[in-house]
């Protein structure tokens, strides 16, 4: 369990969240595709935990899952959601409907799909405080000002009664994370905020969701393909890959000492300002397995140049990593009787000079 032990079935007094084996399951006319392959995730109150992973590695689907809007023909075939001590896996819709966007709340990629085009930011606003909370029309309008202040908006009273399209793609990003703030959620799951956004406003999002963080102190789920998009923002990381989680550990284990092969992959695939002129990014070679037919070993063994017969296999499970007792890789070279393969100097050192730059 994520290096955390408990001696009953209801998680510890400080966990928020707790979820427990996790499958998720599209039953597609060609057959299921196991999206989601056990998943252990615990999310302390107050946390940042980044969730990091290539293009249909699970991130989403996974975020979907603890949101209980996982769309057919896909089913959450096993495992548990624990929340306050509460299992949303095995919960009703209607009773998920009065802790989402309540207790726990979601930040969508594209604010423009997600917001409705024909009604205007005011109204979306206080539709959320209404749906959750015993208050008067005047006192919504008052709480969706606070809210649209609080998040950066200039002239909130004005821009109340102003439609999506008349906001920039920024703008509209902070609106929906002022939605998803309204009921000061105890949960924030964020899946790629910042994806559509020039790097600028990147940066002013987050800057955003850290301050916030720091205000409201909600726990925070930062879902990202970009590595050093959660490098200031998360105190711990987890690594997906082919549905499951292949490396944990606080933020400056996963960057300092990275021990799988993926990580490593992910590291030197982010493009560096200190090269030469037309110096070639570093890919990571080969396509992930197909999750129709999973393989029996480890999921990157394919990909991976330093995998061994029993990586064909079987697959690892996570394995304690370096000197932090909460940094697991699941691989077999971490493996005692493994022989020792050194982290590529880029990931290792590179971005440790990076993160002590910004400390």
């Amino acid at each position: 369990m994520n290096g955390k032990s408990f001696d009953t079935n209801q998680p510890a007094a400080d966990i928020l969240l707790d979820i427990r084996q996790l499958e998720t399951t599209f039953f597609t006319h060609v057959g299921p595709v196991q999206a989601v392959r056990g998943i252990d995730l615990v999310v302390e109150r107050g946390e940042a935990v980044g969730v990091v992973g290539e293009s249909g590695c699970g991130k989403s689907v996974m975020s979907m899952s603890i949101m209980g809007l996982v769309a057919n023909p896909g089913k959450i075939v096993g495992g548990e959601i624990f929340f306050n001590g509460q299992d949303l896996a095995k919960m009703s819709d209607k009773e998920l409907r009065k802790i989402r966007g309540n207790k726990v709340a979601m930040i969508f990629q594209d604010p423009m799909t997600s917001l409705n085009p024909v009604k205007k930011i005011g109204g979306q606003i206080t539709e959320v405080l209404h749906l959750h909370q015993n208050i008067s029309r005047e006192d919504a309008r008052t709480r969706a000002i606070e809210l649209l202040n609080l998040v950066g908006i200039p002239s909130p009273e004005s821009r109340l009664d102003q439609y999506p399209f008349e906001f920039s793609g920024g703008m509209r990003q902070r609106v929906m994370i002022a939605m998803s703030l309204a009921c000061d959620p105890d949960l924030l799951i964020a899946d790629e905020p910042t994806t559509a956004l020039d790097v600028t406003i990147q940066a002013q999002i987050l800057e955003l969701m850290r301050d916030l963080r720091n205000k409201i102190n909600s726990s925070i789920i930062l879902i990202t393909h970009d590595l050093g998009v959660v490098a200031n923002l998360c105190d711990s990381i987890r690594v997906m890959y082919a549905g499951k989680i292949v490396e944990e550990g606080k933020t400056r284990d996963i960057f300092y000492e990275p021990r799988h092969p993926y990580t490593w992959g992910l590291l030197n695939s982010i493009p560096k300002i200190n090269v030469e002129e037309k110096e070639r990014l570093i890919p990571i070679d080969g396509q992930p397995p197909d999750l129709l037919k999973p393989p029996a070993g480890c999921a990157f063994a394919e990909r991976c140049p330093h995998a061994m017969t029993i990586c064909q296999q079987q697959q690892p499970p996570l394995i304690k990593a370096g000197e932090g007792h909460e940094h697991r890789a699941a691989c077999w070279l971490n493996h005692a009787q493994a022989e020792a393969v050194a982290a590529p100097l880029f990931a290792a050192q590179t971005q440790q000079d990076k993160l002590e730059g910004q400390a």
